[in-house]
């Protein structure tokens, strides 16, 4: 039954997929890696991207969904950059499937996203919006049928770095914008670090990029971009840029 399924969707932000194994080569040779691969890291490590729900679904007052916070304060005009709003966002409430068949042949294990919890809860409390939860329901089967400082303070706690990334300007062309060497630099010395910090004994056992989308940045609107995947906002067409196929060619799983 649908109605057992709804405890599931408290603790279930993130879950592992297959991978493709593909590399891609552009401009005839591989992006430079520092020399990071999968290799680098523990056995079993885990490499995810990550996008939070207001940012990405869209369909804000669509198929029962109830207001949040943010749905009231951005309707206060000059609130946020160009009036922006999350009404459609990336749509990704129907490019879900293309948006994890994207994560796989970009070589992620996993992905951590969020629930919008007025989308189950419309009025906050009580009523169930059924929608919702098959929503959530279509999004988590589909991911299932890809499926098969600290350390001295804490005691050495498992850590997983769940959100990491930086923006460029929105607006940038498209070919500079997916041109994004800036962040390959960013994400290549931030990674190469966090290698450096495993070596010397932390325990770290997973990093998700944010964010796998362009989307929705809250009081920035559509201004900022931290996507690895450039995404126009007319006809939300998704474009891979440069720092997604770096981390396809890191995350193969292909022997040298």
């Amino acid at each position: 039954m649908r109605a057992q399924r709804v405890p599931m969707l408290v603790c279930l932000l993130m879950l592992v997929m297959v991978r493709g194994e593909e590399v891609k080569v552009l401009n005839g040779k591989k992006l430079e890696t520092g020399g990071l691969s999968r290799n680098s890291f523990p056995k079993g490590f885990v490499f995810g991207t990550a996008t939070s729900a207001y940012q990405v679904e869209g369909m804000a007052d669509k198929d029962g969904r109830g207001p949040s916070i943010w749905d009231i304060f951005i309707q206060k005009p000059g609130i946020v950059a160009n009036n922006g709003t999350g009404e459609v966002s990336v749509d990704q409430y129907h490019h879900y499937k293309g948006d994890i068949d994207l994560m796989q042949s970009l070589n992620f294990d996993a992905y951590r996203f969020s629930i919008s919890w007025s989308r189950i809860f419309p009025e906050g409390v009580g009523k169930v919006n059924w929608k919702g939860v098959a929503y959530y329901n279509r999004l988590i089967d589909y991911m299932l049928k890809r499926v098969t400082y600290i350390k001295e303070r804490y005691g050495n706690p498992t850590v997983i770095l769940s959100e990491n990334g930086m923006d460029d300007p929105g607006n940038l062309t498209f070919a500079k914008a997916v041109k994004d060497t800036t962040r390959i630099n960013y994400y290549r010395s931030y990674i190469g670090e966090l290698k450096k910090a495993i070596d010397d004994g932390a325990n770290v056992v997973g990093y998700f990029a944010w964010s796998l989308l362009d989307n929705f940045e809250w009081r920035s609107g559509y201004t900022s971009r931290f996507g690895i995947v450039y995404v126009d906002y007319k006809t939300l067409k998704r474009y891979p840029k440069m720092s997604a196929y770096w981390f396809q060619s890191i995350l193969s799983r292909a022997k040298n």
